[in-house]
């Protein structure tokens, strides 16, 4: 889907297609390939002149904190979460779940 959405130049496509291949790193359970691929979403993310959708940000830094939570690595998860919170307040999403995963995630890496 991303080499697809890449060849017509549709960025938002080509970036769901990134989140939805970390997503499934995720889902794995392979928190190295997780960080990477979702470092790839933030990559993209960074391309667009607005900065990308908020939410897909907050998404990406969740995903990528979690991720340091389960290489035991609090200090790069802690930051990743804090960036996951700021997006998804910086885009005020409706969907509460979202924000509330990222906050519950910071609060057990800083136990």
């Amino acid at each position: 889907m991303a080499a697809v959405a890449r060849e017509l130049r549709e960025p938002r496509a080509e970036e769901m297609g990134v989140l939805n291949v970390a997503t499934a790193y995720e889902l794995r359970g392979d928190a190295r390939m997780t960080i990477a691929s979702y470092g790839d979403v933030l990559a993209l993310l960074d391309k667009e002149p607005d900065g990308g959708s908020q939410e897909w940000r907050g998404d990406a830094q969740t995903g990528i904190g979690r991720a340091w939570q389960q290489l035991h690595d609090p200090a790069r998860a802690l930051a990743a979460l804090e960036a996951g919170v700021a997006a998804y307040a910086k885009d005020g999403t409706v969907d509460a779940d979202k924000p509330r995963v990222a906050t519950i995630a910071l609060a057990e890496g800083v136990q």
